[in-house]
């Protein structure tokens, strides 16, 4: 028996190692493929949508649309865009280019900041990447984030809007190292 635990313990601590040589990015895969929420919520809530990508559109630029106005109304996105940039410059979290997936330097970002046509008060959309749990039984839905994009308004010379342009992307719940 005494045997048998130190080969299991050995088992463990080999499998971890080879575990930790994984790199960020396949450690995002392997996080949002298979992570549950909690040991209770996995056990009555069910996978309702895996990994959903959707924009939110979270700049009224129109102040007489007072339907988005009332919907947007307790929205904290200055602080939320401040806590990001914050968050990069201390190396905390990993940017990430929108289009090609490779980390972004923080001298990326002070580039992207000194750019004429972006400024911070200008992030007008998120892009979530989210998996979706319901629990049909209790009519409950829980979604857990695994990253945001943000992403500014951009506009044509004569000041029409044109369009969203991405800045960086963010994965939540990853360590930095």
């Amino acid at each position: 028996m005494h045997i048998f635990s130190k080969f299991f313990i050995i088992s463990l601590i080999i499998v971890a190692s080879l575990g930790c040589n994984k790199t960020k990015r396949e450690k995002n895969e392997a996080f949002e493929k298979k992570e549950t929420i909690s040991d209770t919520l996995t056990k009555s809530y069910t996978i309702l949508a895996d990994t959903i990508s959707y924009g939110v559109v979270v700049r009224n630029r129109d102040t007489t649309d007072k339907w988005q106005k009332k919907w947007l109304k307790h929205l904290k996105l200055e602080r939320f865009t401040n806590h990001l940039f914050q968050k990069v410059y201390s190396g905390k979290i990993k940017p990430y280019s929108y289009f090609n997936e490779k980390p972004l330097s923080i001298q990326d970002i002070k580039k992207l900041e000194e750019q004429e046509e972006f400024a911070r008060d200008k992030i007008g959309k998120i892009q979530f990447k989210e998996i979706w749990y319901f629990d049909p039984d209790n009519m409950k839905m829980v979604k857990k984030v695994y990253s945001a994009m943000l992403a500014y308004e951009t506009y044509n010379s004569d000041g029409t809007f044109r369009g969203y342009k991405p800045a960086f992307k963010v994965y939540f719940n990853q360590s930095s190292e």
